[in-house]
């Protein structure tokens, strides 16, 4: 939301569909594999996108966010492999 406001856009607090999706799951090992689908999602669309963008904060910012999202889809993907959840 900092990074929308200093660019001189209003930040939104709406969410899209796959928050449903996640709530339709009924258990909580298909819930963790379907957030941890959306986290590649996430990744692999800042992956595509980042470097079209002008703005040198805001692509560092993403790439932050790609690298934390690959650390938690890591350790899920551990966790499940390992029976933990």
């Amino acid at each position: 939301a900092a990074h929308v406001r200093r660019l001189g856009g209003t930040p939104s607090t709406k969410t899209g569909d796959f928050v449903e999706k996640v709530r339709a799951v009924g258990d909580l090992k298909g819930k963790l594999e379907l957030l941890n689908r959306g986290q590649r999602w996430v990744v692999r669309k800042i992956g595509e996108q980042v470097g079209t963008i002008a703005d040198a904060r805001l692509q560092a910012f993403l790439r932050v966010m790609a690298d934390g999202h690959d650390i938690n889809i890591g350790a899920l993907d551990k966790a499940l492999a390992e029976g933990k959840l």
